[in-house]
């Protein structure tokens, strides 16, 4: 295989609903690497996935998939497994036959997607589930075998949304194991979560803000847990990475911020109110 990432996109952007999502994003994946993507809510953490595995288009930019143009030949898509974080399991189905008809479609013999199957539901724990439909099982169940479903068809990338949202402690620990394990036979593994932990096993964190990726600028180093305390007032913050991000005062310049004390003579008055006060307003 020629070096160079395994995954990558280039200027790229995705919108919904007239809003951006995501803005002008480059971003490389090597071979074997664990990436974390975290941020709030609606950064986009899903959006990113989804559309690196080619499932949704994005309004610009590109997705190469070793260096060639994701667009341009779609056949590409099967070297990439994506964990929905809805699971996208098939109702009518069994646990065993939603595993089996996802290694049918990527050509495997009828035996041998049997095969596979049976041994990742016992790697995720729920092989004596296999013949239950899926609608019986629990969401942490499904979504175990929406991760055996994924490591069946050992990809060259695997993309997860949250694999660990519905876990307990002991089948987090399963999961996350199991999908870790994968970066240590050559597969490129890219985990979207909101868990610290999840993220501190990783190579890389990618902390994203209001649609934008944070720049990583450690060399490989392990982030650490919890991040350095923000800087009071007007300053910096520092990020996964420990690259500068400022950001906005809290209020205008002039006014108090929320850590300020009472002046003197203000005894008895509420915050509120001298806030109005600072600002030349009155209630």
């Amino acid at each position: 295989m020629a070096p160079g990432p395994v995954l990558a996109c280039r200027a790229l952007s995705c919108r919904a609903g007239g809003r951006t999502i995501i803005e002008d994003l480059t971003l490389e994946l090597d071979r074997a690497e664990r990436v974390a993507l975290m941020g709030p809510s609606g950064s986009g953490k899903t959006t990113l996935p989804t559309t690196l595995a080619g499932l949704l288009p994005p309004a610009s930019g590109r997705v190469l998939v070793g260096g060639v143009p994701l667009d341009e030949q779609p056949e590409l898509r099967a070297g990439l497994a994506l964990v929905f974080q809805s699971y996208g399991m098939l109702s009518l189905l069994t646990a065993a036959e939603n595993v089996e008809v996802a290694l049918r479609a990527a050509g495997r013999a009828p035996r041998e997607a049997m095969r596979l199957a049976a041994v990742t539901l016992e790697r995720l724990r729920v092989a004596r589930f296999a013949d239950h439909p899926v609608e019986e099982l629990s969401g942490g169940q499904q979504q175990r075998v929406a991760v055996a479903r994924a490591l069946a068809l050992r990809p060259r990338v695997l993309l997860a949304d949250e694999p660990t949202a519905e876990q307990d402690a002991t089948h987090r620990a399963v999961v996350l194991d199991e999908l870790l394990a994968v970066a240590d036979e050559g597969t490129t593994l890219v985990i979207a979560t909101h868990d610290p932990e999840v993220a501190e096993r990783c190579d890389r964190v990618i902390e994203r803000w209001s649609g934008r990726g944070c720049r990583w600028c450690h060399g490989g180093r392990r982030p650490t847990w919890p991040r350095p305390t923000p800087a009071r007032g007007r300053g910096r913050r520092s990020c996964c990475c420990w690259c500068p991000r400022w950001r906005q005062p809290r209020w205008r310049s002039g006014a108090p911020s929320w850590r300020s004390k009472r002046r003197p003579g203000d005894a008895g008055t509420s915050w509120p109110r001298w806030r109005h006060q600072e600002r030349g307003w009155r209630r």
